[in-house]
């Protein structure tokens, strides 16, 4: 796998990074919740609010990771159609997928900043906990970003290349 951190400011790497490490620790919270919520259900005594802590953890988690598969070139990719070509359209390729992943997370975080805005002035809670809703956004609007300059930052590295494909 080519290393995609070459041609990005090392503050940037390091924000990808802090960022996954952030949503492995949610993940890690939301695995214990549910154990605790488990054991506790064991003992018929019960875990108010384990479905809406685990919901908005994962959903946290998901996006905290975007950054980094834009990063490390591992989003989703169908190489058992791409392997036989030539190494100049598999790069060519690459370099559309980049587009397409950057337009994505523009759009994403477009709607998203409005689901954020609309949440924030009705003031929507979760039913049992009472947490605000838009108290999710803020990391994953902040992930969507980071997503999106990182898909920047690779394509302009393409066009400041002397031998682009």
């Amino acid at each position: 796998m080519p290393n995609h951190t070459n041609n990005l400011p090392i503050f940037i790497v390091r924000a990808v990074d802090a960022l996954a490490l952030f949503g492995g620790a949610i993940l890690v919270l939301v695995v214990l919740v549910n154990v605790l919520a488990t054991l506790l259900n064991a003992l018929t005594i019960g875990f108010a609010g384990d479905f809406e802590l685990t919901e908005m953890g994962i959903a946290i988690t998901v996006f905290c990771f975007l950054p980094l598969c834009q990063r490390d070139g591992a989003h989703v990719a169908a190489d058992i159609f791409t392997q036989g070509l030539g190494a100049g359209v598999r790069t060519f390729l690459q370099h559309i997928a980049t587009f397409i992943s950057l337009l994505i997370a523009l759009m994403l975080l477009w709607r998203m900043s409005y689901g954020f805005i609309d949440q924030w002035q009705y003031g929507y809670q979760t039913a049992i906990l009472q947490l605000p809703h838009w108290a999710a956004y803020v990391p994953i609007l902040l992930a969507l970003l980071l997503w999106s300059v990182v898909a920047l930052l690779q394509l302009m590295s393409i066009f400041r290349k002397p031998n682009n494909v």
